[in-house]
């Protein structure tokens, strides 16, 4: 099974993307509300998977991937992004982010 890890300031948009992955059986997914704490639920579990949102309090988004990568080098990012943010897309995916999803998910 694949792990993930879904972050997300919005409970309403974790819970969303949870439960779609949660459909395709993958296991276990890790649900997180800000980079700080997504920072070391990577570092301790090493999810192959990770959605992460652009715009969050605090660690934004794209702020937070080289930090992940460093404590999960292995994790593939996914970004999760609305309309009107494409040069946030582009800096992530500089930073090392591997694609992403326009939300509503």
């Amino acid at each position: 099974m694949m792990s993930i890890m879904v972050v997300d300031d919005s409970k309403i948009m974790r819970a969303n993307i949870k439960k779609i992955l949660g459909s395709m059986q993958y296991d276990p997914i890790y649900e997180v509300s800000n980079a700080k704490d997504a920072i070391e639920v990577a570092r301790s579990n090493h999810p192959e998977l990770i959605t992460l949102d652009i715009a969050m309090p605090g660690i934004d988004g794209v702020t937070a991937i080289k930090p992940l990568l460093a404590a999960s080098p292995s994790s593939k990012i996914i970004m999760v992004t609305s309309q009107g943010q494409e040069q946030m897309v582009l800096r992530s995916i500089e930073a090392g982010a591997k694609g992403y999803l326009l939300k509503p998910v």
